[in-house]
């Protein structure tokens, strides 16, 4: 990823960046980048992380059954891929039999970034915008690395429209289908180009952990909960978004018997030596039925989730009644002064721990304990769900019902 937009946002790069040890001119750089971009948040137009939950809440209130049937399926296709399932047969079922999505060009990767000629809107009067947004998705689809930077410098140009205010206003109906299928292109291209993105970078933490660093005495408290909640420490543990798996390895030696269980997007599939099953997968569609596990972590992932609120239910839904959630990422407030990508999203405090407690439980959140400056940006939030009478002797089932 050299030399790419987000250089600066690679392995390690917000602890270094809050690191005591940093030197002065490095400090009055970040410093400096935090005061242009509030600036430029001043003069009302919307973060860039905010495009798409804005995206899905517009899509959701203005979509109605006498839009077009292409626009209807193009968002039902988007909340498939999102893992809104409710959402995409709701959309679908406002469709006639014929109104599918063209199978050609718009659902094939074409040959190679550029294309001959732009895909034409679905909806008459979307515009280049929408041709714009479209391409970036076809461009995320290939297998070139080129055609991804292509993509990256496509989706910079549409990322700067939607950030104007005057895009979201509302207009006279006419043209409202027009806005929805660039808003549906787009939500598409960021899921692309986030994929593209880990592909790319890899793992964004250090593959070793200290074992005095206090998100592991975190994680290790929450095992220790989760187990007395059992009542054994045969619990079954979940990491969503474990990247190398860190934390796993940890846990592996602290509770041998725990049944430990990974899925990151670049997970390597089935048994490692070290007892720990991984499996491939997003933090939006986790791929297992509902209560399985006794613990689900989600470390400094959760900000990679297009849609907190989504990836929220998931953590929810997999754990099992009496079980614990453990998030830790960070806080919204220092969201400023990092160099990160422009769809990572931190945290409210109160906001998040609503979104974990939607239906009881008893939920706790506060500051990391690093002792220096990293205090104000990690966070942790710890849930412990009502419900449960001991940890249940199925296996984690893979491939759930979809």
């Amino acid at each position: 990823m050299t030399g790419s937009r987000w250089d600066s946002a690679r392995s390690g790069c917000v602890e270094e960046e809050f690191s005591p040890v940093r030197g002065g001119p490095v400090r009055a750089v970040a410093a400096l980048g935090r005061r242009l971009r509030r600036l430029g948040w001043r003069r009302g137009r919307i973060p860039s992380w905010e495009l798409v939950p804005r995206a899905w809440q517009l899509l959701q209130e203005e979509l109605a059954p006498e839009c077009p049937g292409p626009l209807l399926a193009l968002a039902a296709l988007a909340a498939s891929c999102y893992g809104l399932r409710q959402q995409a047969h709701r959309w679908q079922t406002w469709c006639h039999p014929e109104d599918v999505l063209p199978a050609s060009p718009l659902l094939a990767a074409p040959d190679g970034c550029e294309e001959t000629s732009p895909p034409a809107p679905l909806v008459p009067g979307a515009g280049k915008l929408a041709q714009l947004a479209c391409r970036t998705w076809r461009a995320y689809l290939q297998t070139d690395p080129a055609c991804w930077k292509q993509a990256d410098r496509w989706m910079d140009q549409v990322r700067r429209e939607l950030a104007r205010p005057e895009f979201w206003r509302r207009g006279d109906q006419p043209g409202q289908p027009a806005r929805l299928e660039v808003l549906c292109w787009f939500v598409l291209a960021a899921q692309g180009e986030v994929q593209r993105w880990f592909q790319r970078v890899g793992p964004m933490v250090p593959p070793a952990l200290r074992t005095g660093d206090p998100r592991l005495h975190l994680v290790l408290e929450a095992c220790r909960r989760a187990c007395h909640r059992a009542g054994n420490d045969a619990i079954a543990v979940l990491d969503a978004g474990c990247g190398p798996g860190r934390y796993l390895n940890h846990l592996r030696r602290h509770f041998p018997r725990a049944e430990l269980v990974g899925v990151d997007p670049l997970a390597r599939e089935g048994t490692s030596p070290a007892g720990v099953r991984f499996y491939r997968g997003d933090l939006l569609r986790l791929p297992f039925a509902a209560g399985q596990f006794d613990l689900v972590l989600c470390i400094e992932a959760l900000e990679h989730a297009l849609l907190p609120q989504q990836a929220c239910r998931e953590l929810l839904r997999v754990a099992r009644p009496g079980g614990v959630v453990l998030v830790v990422d960070k806080h919204a407030a220092a969201r400023p002064s990092a160099a990160c990508p422009p769809w990572e999203q931190w945290f409210e405090p109160g906001r998040l721990l609503d979104e974990l407690c939607p239906t009881g439980g008893r939920g706790t959140c506060g500051p990391v304990r690093f002792g220096d400056r990293r205090e104000r940006v990690y966070w942790f939030w710890q849930v412990e769900l009502p419900g449960g009478s001991g940890a249940s002797t199925e296996p984690v089932l893979a491939a759930a019902e979809s």
